[in-house]
């Protein structure tokens, strides 16, 4: 299922949504990406400065990709949006 995020708080939902999904713990899926547990706390919280090396990582332990494409018209109805 393809889910649209333009937020930190959005992407930090994906990645629990995902981690959930496939039965891990923050704990689990810490030490299968080597990051701590409090970082992926703070990720699925929706932290504003996490690096992109450290998403990466954990799309690809959740089985996502990440996908870029140009906006259309009706999507510029919906800016950045902080939460």
């Amino acid at each position: 299922m393809d889910r649209i995020v333009n937020s930190t708080a959005g992407l930090g939902r994906v990645i629990r949504d995902s981690r959930k999904r496939l039965g891990l713990s923050q704990a689990a899926l810490a030490t299968r990406v080597g990051m701590h547990q409090p970082t992926i706390s703070n990720i699925e919280r929706g932290a504003k400065h996490t690096s992109s090396d450290a998403v990466l990582r954990l799309m690809a332990a959740l089985q996502l990709q990440l996908v870029i494409r140009e906006r259309g018209s009706e999507d510029l109805k919906t800016p950045w949006s902080e939460d």
